[in-house]
């Protein structure tokens, strides 16, 4: 019996050990695995959200951004959608050619993008994205390939003003319409024009900072009857913004420039009266972004854009609730790290 019993000892303390080692074996190769993956976190977790120079429209609470280009300078053709409220954001779909800075506009359920940059030149490319079906395809080409230019909707016709068209700096001002996928050039802006933003307010058209074809940064909003085409007013920017994103939402124009010799961060509130043209920054981003985007929810200013080099320009997305004009940063679900 007392051998029975020290060898069921033994074997207590054998396997006692056994689990000890086993342990410190396993903890060993958990700290051996987590030092690796933070040591190589910017290749392993790097996002696959990353990309720079993209174009998005809003409907509703959802958001939909295309193309764009990677860290290696390659264009994409992805087509993404955000999902604002269930904080998700997926792949919905493909564009039938890559390209980055290109421009995209809604207009009668339907998104369209136009034009855009390859790794060599422009594109001419009319697409029709239908995100019911997350199809989208080629209904038309523009008159010239275009890129760096400024997109609007405007009773049913889509205009896509200024812009590169592979030779020089345009001032062209291209009507499309989106229901035969005819595009032609109807007139000219009153100098030619890239790397700004457009809306539509009231029946007016307003243009927002750029640089010109000396590439000369213009600090300077004009106004422009959409009839004529012809200049109604300037007022003076408050400093030189080149990719700029411009949006209206509940009776104001909001803007953000994406560079002025550095990132911006600023959001800029625009009220056109009759009399004058009030500019005012209503608060600023907790970081710039890079090539930022501005889209509406409703009553709320969304900004996407890259987050910088610490996350390798991931999608970043930030929501402004005027009049408040509170901050948030919206953690999307698909975020590695979040």
């Amino acid at each position: 019996m007392n051998e029975k019993s020290e060898k069921t000892n033994d074997q207590k303390i054998y396997s006692y050990q056994d689990k000890i080692i086993l342990l410190v074996y396993f903890s060993i190769f958990i700290i051996l695995i987590g030092s690796a993956a933070y040591t190589a976190r910017k290749v392993i977790f790097r996002p696959w959200t990353i990309r720079a120079e993209i174009s998005a429209v809003s409907i509703k609470d959802n958001i939909y951004i295309f193309g764009g280009r990677d860290t290696k300078g390659s264009s994409l053709d992805e087509v993404l959608h955000i999902n604002v409220n269930k904080k998700s954001l997926k792949k919905a779909g493909r564009l039938p050619v890559p390209c980055s800075y290109n421009s995209a506009v809604y207009l009668n359920d339907m998104i369209y993008i136009l034009g855009g940059y390859g790794r060599k030149n422009s594109k001419d490319h009319i697409i029709a994205y239908d995100p019911s079906k997350k199809e989208s395809k080629i209904i038309g080409k523009l008159p010239t390939p275009l890129a760096f230019g400024a997109t609007i909707a405007w009773k049913d016709r889509i205009y896509y003003l200024g812009g590169w068209n592979d030779s020089i700096i345009t001032s062209d001002i291209v009507e499309i319409d989106p229901y035969n996928g005819t595009s032609k050039i109807i007139g000219s802006l009153e100098k030619p024009r890239e790397y700004f933003s457009a809306s539509v307010y009231k029946n007016k058209v307003y243009l927002i900072g750029g640089e010109d074809d000396q590439f000369n940064s213009l600090n300077e909003i004009v106004e422009i009857d959409p009839v004529s085409w012809s200049v109604l007013r300037k007022v003076k920017f408050p400093y030189c913004p080149t990719n700029t994103s411009t949006i209206v939402l509940n009776g104001n124009i909001y803007t953000i420039s994406g560079w002025d010799f550095h990132n911006k961060n600023e959001i800029i509130q625009i009220k056109p009266s009759k009399d004058q043209i009030v500019l005012s920054v209503i608060t600023s981003l907790p970081q710039a972004l890079s090539n930022p985007i501005m889209v509406t929810d409703q009553n709320v200013l969304l900004v996407i854009g890259g987050v910088g080099d610490d996350t390798g320009r991931q999608l970043g997305l930030f929501r402004i609730t005027p009049p408040e004009d509170t901050v948030y940063r919206v953690k999307l679900k698909s975020y590695v790290w979040w």
